[in-house]
């Protein structure tokens, strides 16, 4: 119960820190994260690891409101 409770206080943290670019953090918390919850939030936290790599190489800019929407082919 305290890894499952520790795994979504670090998955709330991502998400947080995410709108407040903090790359870093963001980072730390995936290595951790995925593999979690039976592997169900990977394809997610690899499409943030994605777009946060974007994000340092190329700055979301000041109209970036950290809103995760899910990117359809």
């Amino acid at each position: 119960m305290q890894l499952t409770e520790s795994k979504r206080n670090l998955h709330n943290g991502l998400l947080e820190n995410y709108r407040q670019r903090n790359w870093d953090y963001c980072h730390q918390a995936l290595d951790h994260l995925i593999g979690s919850w039976s592997n169900e939030l990977d394809s997610f936290y690899e499409d943030v690891r994605n777009r946060i790599n974007v994000y340092m190489e190329n700055d979301p800019g000041d109209m970036w409101d950290g809103i995760i929407e899910k990117h359809t082919a």
